[in-house]
């Protein structure tokens, strides 16, 4: 798993910009952070997704590690992904 430090430098090592971090309460028990990020088109947007989710596959992974899936829907307006991670 990525500690914060190192996604966010990932994130900016593929000129993502305007990086949001949003701390996600204890209590909640979903995620320690959400992390929101501007891409410059739709080809940068998935290429920064699919790089992080293969750095996260080369690291040495646990059994009960969950390995992130990127998921994407595409509107005439919006363009969004999604690189989900959960814990337990």
């Amino acid at each position: 798993m990525f500690d914060l430090e190192e996604l966010l430098e990932l994130v900016r090592d593929q000129n993502g910009q305007d990086i949001c971090v949003i701390a996600i309460p204890k209590e909640l028990d979903y995620a320690d952070h959400m992390v929101i990020v501007t891409a410059r088109s739709p080809k940068h947007m998935l290429a920064m997704g699919t790089f992080i989710r293969k750095r996260f596959k080369s690291k040495h992974l646990l059994r009960s590690d969950v390995i992130p899936k990127l998921e994407g829907t595409k509107r005439s307006e919006e363009h969004t992904s999604e690189l989900q991670s959960h814990h337990d």
